[in-house]
């Protein structure tokens, strides 16, 4: 059997080179190469190469990039912890017998795609986040510890189970201001020498905090925030592997071409009472939205404008309370390094209209 002498780390980014490198063991390998599987759920590919001097390299990057799918994440109660497959998935290797996370991640030159160097972190460059009511914010965290609590507003969602993932997202709720992921819990129900817990006049269980002894790994700010006028709430997955949004407002211009792509004559029997002499039959529609927003700052600035590369951009339908996928149709961003405050402007291109054609 070849010898491995390198392979994938734990968890990576899926769009840098994943490799697995091999040395061959045998005459037999040498002539007649190796297969190596690779398999994700109930999907799996088979990859095949050739030995040079012994040594041979399989990059799995282009089959995991292609992995993420479409399906639709369920999302549990408010405050829950869940892996989201567009953002993450675990897969398996045949001829390590071991398995690895990959992540719907890149990073640039010079930079590290493992990311079990990268500690425990939300998978997001913004320091603030803002939270909008009756507007969804899921956070992805980075978790190399394997031992996660999570406390909103000085609660601990989780405390009778860690999170082991190490790769999940929490659904935020509304109102909430403060989010800390902690190795240990935050705060414990103060029960009674007879197990019995000690409840409030509003018969609530009585909590202590122990800060002293909680070991905290990361604290996010959130800023519960107004609803502005004109919303236009966007997200995208950002080059970290975790979702990031922005809610844009006050202005956006919305733009729709439509042009006759065919038309026939019908023959007309009776031309007396005719009102055509020819009817479309086909138009090509096309919408498209030019958003915008000033005065930001460089993180934020840099941060939107990745919204140009990201492989899924997609905005909040109030209506339906459901999200739907959009493209950037185009985007030129300019960064002098003289500004204080910077903007930035994007078309984005809207589903298709159905029309009555």
């Amino acid at each position: 059997m070849a010898t491995i002498t390198k392979k994938p780390s734990k968890i990576h980014t899926a769009f840098n080179p994943v490799i697995l490198q091999l040395k061959a063991a045998s005459q037999q390998e040498r002539d007649n190469g190796i297969q190596c599987t690779l398999t994700k759920d109930t999907f799996s590919s088979v990859l095949f190469r050739e030995f040079f001097n012994d040594i041979t390299r399989f990059d799995f990057s282009e089959v995991l990039k292609y992995w993420f799918t479409e399906e639709k994440v369920i999302l549990g109660p408010s405050a829950s912890c869940f892996l989201d497959k567009r953002l993450a998935f675990e897969y398996s290797i045949n001829l390590s017998a071991s398995t690895s996370i990959a992540v719907n991640a890149v990073v640039q030159l010079q930079r590290n795609p493992d990311m079990t160097t990268w500690g425990n972190r939300f998978l997001t460059n913004f320091p603030v986040l803002k939270k909008y009511k009756g507007y969804p914010l899921d956070i992805s965290y980075l978790n190399n510890s394997q031992f996660a609590f999570v406390n909103f507003d000085g609660a601990t969602s989780n405390k009778n189970e860690a999170i082991t993932n190490l790769h999940f997202s929490i659904t935020i709720p509304d109102n909430i201001s403060s989010l800390i992921i902690s190795n240990i819990v935050l705060s414990v129900d103060l029960f009674t020498n007879a197990s019995v817990p000690v409840l409030a006049n509003s018969l609530r269980n009585i909590v202590v905090k122990n800060p002293i002894k909680a070991s905290m790994q990361i604290i996010v700010e959130l800023l519960p925030t107004c609803i502005p006028g004109s919303p236009f709430y966007v997200r995208w997955i950002n080059q970290l592997g975790g979702f990031d949004y922005w809610m844009f407002y006050q202005n956006q211009i919305y733009e729709q071409d439509a042009k006759t792509q065919a038309k026939v004559s019908p023959i007309i029997d009776d031309i007396l009472n005719a009102t055509y002499i020819e009817r479309e039959i086909d138009k090509d529609v096309s919408k498209t939205v030019t958003v915008g927003a000033g005065n930001l700052t460089d993180v934020e600035f840099n941060e939107l404008v990745k919204i140009s590369t990201s492989p899924l951009v997609e905005i909040w339908d109030v209506e339906v309370q459901k999200w739907y996928r959009v493209y950037v149709a185009s985007a030129k961003h300019e960064n002098s390094t003289k500004d204080m405050r910077k903007a930035i402007e994007i078309e984005l291109t809207l589903p298709i209209p159905k029309i009555q054609f």
